[in-house]
């Protein structure tokens, strides 16, 4: 990728913006090039999102406290050619706002914007707005899981997501056991939910423990070959793609439990009467919610595509 870079002789004032868009304008999708700046230069950014809507994406490259410098890229047409994976792992502010909107970017990341638009009844202009809220957000530290190596980002799933389920099962499954005794007569739906999700920890414990035990270790293996220079072998290239589809199918079946939980409980919404264990008990179960989707997300959209 060819970088265009705006040096101190081409610095360019805020908020004026015409020679950023006649910039932006000469380039080809996939070129970038570097404003630079005495000043931050979030008034800019929020002028583009306006005109060019989700065609460039962003980066500060440099933030002060003398000088500003953001790397502003050129992207192919977004809505219709990038995947809205790939978006979640560029930028994890699209990752909050796709979460917010419920468009399912870690089971189905391989969708394009505009059709996480059309199923969410999302518009362009809606995204575009909230998009500018969040960036009004101080920059919080995040993890370039992009970056990681794959032995490091298999070590993070297992401590950080799996580590989770394990710590977490028992007492969900125990909340839902009491809340549906408790108050299963007046709502019965939530004794189909207890046994719904008595099955999902069940099947996601087993499926955490198979990748610990099968898949993680065969992927450390082969990026140990990998980092000697050693290509995979047929057979080994015929394990990797049927881990791979066995993992993503897996996935989905867990994302299309979490949706059905959804459903049954009318989006986690609680009657008036919901005692604190009630509550608590949805908590929790928007808490796994959020951490499997990370989780599905860091192994469908981020560690698979390493392999290959």
């Amino acid at each position: 990728m060819h970088t265009f870079t705006l040096n101190e002789t081409q610095k360019i004032a805020l908020p004026n913006k015409p020679s950023v868009l006649k910039k932006f304008d000469a380039m080809n999708a996939g070129e970038s090039f570097v404003v630079r700046n005495e000043h931050s230069m979030e008034i800019l950014i929020y002028q583009l999102i306006n005109d060019l809507g989700s065609t460039f994406s962003w980066e500060y490259i440099e933030k002060g406290p003398d000088v500003w410098r953001v790397k502003i890229k050129k992207l192919a047409n977004e809505k219709d050619s990038v995947r809205i994976g790939s978006l979640a792992v560029e930028d994890y502010r699209k990752a909050e706002l796709f979460y917010r909107f419920g468009v399912d970017y870690c089971c189905n990341g391989n969708k394009s914007l505009q059709q996480a638009f059309e199923e969410s009844g999302l518009s362009e202009e809606i995204w575009n707005e909230w998009y500018i809220k969040a960036l009004q957000y101080k920059d919080k530290e995040i993890h370039r899981f992009k970056n990681w190596e794959v032995t490091l980002l298999v070590d993070y799933i297992i401590n950080t997501h799996h580590t989770y389920i394990r710590n977490n099962s028992e007492l969900i499954e125990r909340l839902s056991y009491k809340v549906s005794m408790r108050h299963g007569f007046a709502y019965p739906e939530l004794k189909e939910l207890h046994r719904s999700l008595t099955f999902f920890l069940r099947d996601l414990n087993q499926h955490i423990d198979s990748e610990e035990q099968e898949i993680f270790p065969y992927i450390k293996k082969l990026e140990l070959r990998h980092k000697h220079n050693r290509k995979l072998t047929p057979l080994e290239t015929k394990e990797l793609n049927s881990f791979n589809r066995n993992m993503i199918e897996e996935h989905r079946l867990l994302g299309q439990e979490i949706k059905r939980f959804r459903t049954i409980t009318q989006n986690y919404k609680l009657p008036t009467d919901a005692c604190a264990t009630f509550t608590h008990f949805y908590a929790k179960l928007l808490e796994l919610e959020s951490d499997l989707i990370q989780h599905i997300h860091l192994e469908n959209n981020i560690l698979l595509p390493k392999l290959t």
